[in-house]
């Protein structure tokens, strides 16, 4: 009997019993803990309102408000919303979409491994389940889930051979530009396998470069609704062109913002991994890394940085610690083959360091200043739910004596406590941030329809994000001041009073960046003026401004993850009403761009 714990762990077996009934319990543990926070949100995220634009230009067969959203997920979410009856039909199919995908992507990422690290299959699945950006995006209306399936599902077609590949790559190049490095990668991998086949390949990847081809020349004709910029190049052309190595980083991390004595461990495990992967399975190692190289250097090059823009290449690093994890393990066993006494003695040694690390991060877990515990407490049973199925997976998976399997999985499971803990911190945090975040536009739209006396009319950042709740105010008493072209605050005064607006609401709270040295200046620069938030900026401490008297403050009273800064009204105060109906763009009513963009069917 080899006695080995890392015996058999790189064999490729037929999926046993008990690995499918580990998956089904990780699925379903995963969709209990997202379902809980189906539409918490106060609204969806701003971007996906120009999903819903261009997916009812597809399918009502008419050019959309902006070119700025690249067709694929909005096909596939108008695909589910005709399928949804009653109100927010897209909202709704957006959740159900996020859901779905990222279910998916568990199952496909298991397969992934499954043919790479054999009996560990599950680690990786446990890894990404436990990522807090995973879990966060399947409870978003973004693309990111619905993306992340697609790329998956491409590696793993691509790994068995099949054609395809070609078709969910060519989709995913759809869903964001980053994506087209797929399509040349399943080509090399197809003559790779068929060298002689190079004239078949070719032809398929071309065909597979089509729609990304199609769409950038179609963008080019319709570029009158966009100056004929691609959405990359307008950005970088506001913020300015500059490189920024420090990205590398950012993609690199698992667990965003934990601290390095998680993230050394894990990157160590994955850089052994990459050494072996591109000795065991090189052709898979080379894909993997050709991707996440090409993805992290369009965001190096780019330069604009999102917590979600690490979604796509999750599932790499993980993957690669797998397999560097059980080549230490592999050669710790090699190095006491012949000797039983001093491989239960390292194993008893390694379960005990690892139970007292587990139990100080317990400890330290109410006290992790990321989040009080009342807010974390909803995402600690996944994690628990994600230990439990670690410990089994090790029992099942490892080989030798009951004592070193059981030492081993023990400091599996309690090394892998603290990043765990840690992450449902969090997770924490980024779930309240992304449900409060727009909570500043709800709290304008009850006063609005609260106090707004007929006839008067409100001038409001970001206003069209206000049309989420239309049924409950007359959009033609609204003016998005994102929409002015004032470029000072004197021009702006004088809009106001030419345009007869009653009241101004500070809801803005991008505030000037000042450091030129910070990681995004030039982005934060560019979008504070981008969202024009350089004209409210006098009202921003609820201070006097000359020609405006305070009449009311907003205070946020309900529990928040995040700080939310208080609304300011302010009315405009003048001697004579001047109600200039020459140009009324600025209205919520009146700006077909805005209007479809916000549209909420």
């Amino acid at each position: 009997m080899n006695d080995n714990p890392a015996a058999e762990l790189s064999e490729r077996p037929r999926v046993a019993g008990w690995e499918w009934g580990l998956l089904a319990v990780l699925m379903l543990g995963g969709l209990l803990s997202w379902a809980r926070y189906y539409m918490s949100f106060e609204m969806p995220n701003p971007d996906f309102f120009g999903m819903v634009d261009m997916a009812q230009a597809i399918f009502g067969l008419h050019l959309p408000g902006t070119l700025k959203r690249m067709p694929g997920y909005p096909f596939a979410l108008g695909l589910v919303a005709m399928l949804i009856p009653g109100d927010r039909p897209f909202v709704h199919a957006s959740m159900i979409l996020g859901l779905a995908c990222s279910a998916t992507s568990l199952v496909l990422m298991f397969l992934i491994s499954k043919r790479l690290v054999g009996r560990a299959a599950l680690i990786p699945v446990i890894a990404l389940l436990g990522t807090p950006l995973f879990s966060l995006m399947s409870t978003q209306t973004m693309l990111e889930a619905f993306m992340g399936m697609l790329i998956l599902a491409t590696f793993w077609l691509s790994g068995r051979g099949s054609q395809w590949a070609y078709a969910t790559a060519a989709w995913a190049t759809l869903c964001r530009q980053e994506c087209a490095i797929l399509v040349p990668l399943v080509w090399a991998v197809n003559l790779w396998d068929q060298p002689k086949g190079w004239l078949k390949h070719t032809a398929k990847a071309f065909v597979a470069g089509l729609p990304l081809a199609t769409w950038m020349l179609f963008k080019r004709w319709a570029g009158q609704l966009t100056g004929g910029a691609d959405a990359y190049v307008q950005e970088m052309a506001g913020m300015g062109w500059h490189i920024e190595w420090s990205k590398v980083w950012l993609m690199l991390e698992p667990f965003p913002d934990a601290h390095i004595i998680f993230q050394g461990p894990l990157l160590l495990l994955a850089a052994i991994g990459v050494v072996v992967g591109l000795k065991r399975w090189p052709k898979m190692a080379l894909m993997l890394l050709g991707f996440f190289a090409f993805y992290n250097l369009v965001h190096i090059v780019f330069s604009v940085y999102r917590l979600r823009y690490a979604y796509p290449v999750l599932f790499v690093v993980p993957l690669f610690a797998t397999a560097g994890g059980q080549w230490l393990l592999a050669w710790m066993g090699s190095i006491t083959e012949n000797k039983p006494k001093l491989r239960a003695a390292g194993a008893v040694v390694i379960g005990l360091m690892a139970l007292a690390w587990a139990g100080n991060r317990w400890m330290d877990f109410g006290r992790f200043d990321v989040m009080p515990w009342q807010h974390k407490e909803d995402f600690l049973g996944l994690a628990v739910l994600l230990m439990i199925v670690l410990g089994v997976t090790g029992v099942m998976a490892l080989r030798g004596s009951a004592i070193v399997r059981v030492g081993i999985t023990l400091g599996i499971v309690g090394f892998a406590t603290g990043p765990l803990l840690f992450a449902a911190d969090v997770r924490a945090r980024e779930q309240g941030y992304y449900d409060d975040a727009n909570i500043r536009h709800r709290y304008a739209v009850d006063w609005i329809a609260t106090n707004l006396a007929p006839g008067e009319t409100a001038a409001v950042p970001r206003g069209h994000s206000l049309l989420y709740w239309r049924d409950r105010f007359d959009p033609a008493t609204v003016y998005d001041i994102t929409e002015f072209n004032s470029e000072d605050a004197s021009a702006f005064f004088a809009d106001l009073d030419r345009l007869g607006v009653d009241y101004l609401i500070k809801t803005q709270t991008l505030r000037k960046p000042t450091d030129e040295s910070e990681l995004n200046y030039n982005r934060d620069m560019h979008y504070y003026h981008w969202q024009r938030a350089h004209l409210s900026e006098p009202f921003r401490d609820g201070g006097e401004v000359a020609g405006f008297e305070l009449v009311d403050t907003i205070e946020h009273h309900e529990p928040a993850v995040v700080p939310v800064e208080p609304i300011y009204i302010y009315r405009v105060v003048r001697d004579e009403i001047v109600d200039d109906e020459s140009d009324v763009s600025y209205r919520l009513d009146q700006n077909p761009t805005v209007q479809r963009e916000a549209d909420q069917p």
